[in-house]
C-alpha cells in the first residue's frame, strides 16, 4: 500500500500498536474471519468476511462474538 501525503508517518501511524493485537484472518467452515486475539486460545471477532448473505445473519459470526479455539479440526472455532 503507497500513500501519499505530506504528513509525516509517525502522524498517520499514530496509536497503531504492531504485535499479537492485530486481527489475523481465519478460515473455519468456509468462512473467513477477522479474530483479535484477546488470551490463549482465545479470540474476539472483528468482521466476517463472506459474499453470502446469510452468514451475516449467522449469530456465531457477530463482531465482538468470543470465540474458544481448539485442537480438533472440527472445533476450531466455538463461540462462548
Amino acid at each position: 500500500m503507497i500513500i501519499y501525503t505530506p504528513l509525516a508517518a509517525e502522524d498517520i501511524f499514530a496509536g497503531i500498536e504492531l504485535g499479537e493485537h492485530l486481527p489475523r484472518s481465519i478460515v473455519n467452515l468456509d468462512r473467513t474471519v477477522e479474530v483479535e486475539w484477546t488470551g490463549q486460545n482465545r479470540g474476539r471477532v472483528v468482521r466476517l468476511l463472506s459474499t453470502d448473505p446469510r452468514d451475516f445473519l449467522d449469530p456465531r459470526w457477530l463482531p465482538g462474538t468470543e470465540l474458544v479455539f481448539g485442537f480438533c479440526r472440527h472445533d476450531m472455532i466455538e463461540p462462548v
